[in-house]
């Protein structure tokens, strides 16, 4: 028996694993089936290189890097090796409690969306769960090279943000009761033109990317990163066949800098080496209120360059991605409208989505701590949302719906929860 089945036989049974091993039933039907299992947790990683940390998803804790480790060992860590055996038995892991949450109330979760993802849906359709007791390689890779940034909302803070990080420098912490601004001491942060784990992605980059069917390229701003531009230079000259290549942005900068970056993008997809370009694009709420909520930001540059790209790169996919904060709150109502008319023109609307996640941390920004009354606010952007669900493709998708409707079911939740005073107090401090 390996180590591996071993060390977890307290988690999961003998017999249990012998029938994991045995039967040939696909990875696909297992996860649809399982009350906790995340194609994720096998086969996605993180990597935030500025603080040398990685996770499984977004979602779910971090972990050191080592500077020496084999890039396959990032992806099977004793923790994440016995989190995956807590799955197999139907179990959650202790950092999954946002799924979790979301299944016992009822309401869809990023588990859901992550099994029945693009990425992985040739993989586990094909794959036998014998597989998920083994050592696994990752499908999909997220990287940030830098944290440098040309923006400072108001919900981020200093290890992605390099402008929170210089003004707090230069003026001081937040006055929050909170550490959800402050970098911890035994934290080491590197910049991009030095950072050992940086050398050991490029020095490596074969064994990150040979059986890769995702790369995304997160930031701060990556379009503000070199490392951006190396590795798409090298995806270029190279022969890797990705299903998909796709970049985290703001748009905050010049059409000319947008250009550059779009041009290298559609160059991959005529070599064949990514079938799928997907732009992820952040936007909060609508026009001053936006700019409110992240700093820095210049509202008709952002609906300039995100135009752009929907009618220049048409066949380029674009997600919107909209924290839900209390600053959304307002106004959020015009950007579902402008979303919907911007869907509804658009050459290919099926490459046009939104994503809007609640937003969790800052506590002193979330939604919970609104006074009751804005609830109806909240309310009726859901109606607008459910009230434009159509079988085309120009209306909101169904998965649309159900994340919005998750959002307005965790406000109802949790209102007046034990430090809902507190939260209030530092968000009028800040």
């Amino acid at each position: 028996m390996s180590p591996i089945l071993f060390f977890n036989l307290h988690i999961l049974s003998a017999k249990c694993i012998i029938e994991f091993m045995q039967q040939k039933k696909k990875i696909q039907d297992f996860l649809k089936n399982s009350k906790s299992a995340c194609a994720a947790r096998w086969y996605q990683v993180d990597v935030i290189f500025p603080s040398a940390a990685f996770h499984g998803c977004y979602l779910t804790r971090e972990h050191s890097l080592n500077a020496t480790t084999d890039p396959k060992g990032l992806f099977n860590t004793p923790f994440q090796t016995m989190s995956r055996f807590q799955m197999l038995s139907n179990k959650w892991p202790s950092d999954c409690h946002y799924c979790s949450h979301s299944e016992t109330k009822g309401d869809y979760s990023e588990r859901k969306r992550m099994n029945s993802s693009t990425w992985a849906k040739d993989y586990i359709e094909s794959h036998n769960t014998d597989e998920l007791l083994r050592p696994t390689k990752p499908l999909y890779l997220e990287v940030s090279f830098s944290r440098k940034c040309n923006m400072a909302c108001r919900y981020c803070g200093p290890e992605i943000s390099s402008l929170i990080d210089l003004d707090i420098k230069k003026n001081g912490d937040y006055p929050v009761s909170t550490n959800a601004y402050n970098i911890p001491a035994e934290k080491t942060m590197y910049d991009e033109d030095e950072n050992p784990y940086i050398n050991h992605f490029f020095n490596n980059i074969n064994e990150y990317l040979k059986d890769l069917k995702v790369l995304r390229i997160t930031g701060g701003e990556p379009v503000l990163s070199e490392s951006l531009y190396r590795t798409l230079d090298l995806l270029i000259e190279s022969s890797y066949h990705l299903d998909e290549i796709s970049i985290n942005t703001n748009l905050n900068y010049s059409q000319a800098k947008l250009e550059i970056v779009l041009e290298k993008l559609k160059e991959l997809q005529l070599r064949n080496i990514c079938k799928k370009v997907l732009i992820y694009t952040s936007i909060d709420t609508w026009g001053e209120q936006a700019e409110y909520a992240r700093q820095g930001l210049n509202f008709t540059n952002y609906i300039n360059n995100l135009e752009f790209i929907a009618d220049h790169y048409s066949e380029f996919n674009i997600s919107i991605m909209s924290a839900y904060s209390l600053f959304s709150i307002p106004s959020f109502h015009e950007l579902l409208k402008y979303f919907l008319g911007l869907r509804r023109k658009i050459k290919f609307p099926e490459n046009l989505s939104i994503d809007i996640p609640y937003l969790r941390h800052p506590p002193h920004l979330t939604c919970l701590i609104v006074p009751k009354h804005h609830h109806d606010k909240i309310s009726k952007q859901l109606d607008f949302i459910y009230n434009n669900v159509t079988n085309d493709k120009n209306g909101f998708k169904t998965v649309e719906l159900e994340i919005f409707k998750r959002n307005y079911q965790w406000i109802q939740d949790y209102s007046f929860y034990n430090d809902y005073e507190l939260d209030q107090a530092d968000f009028y401090r800040f």
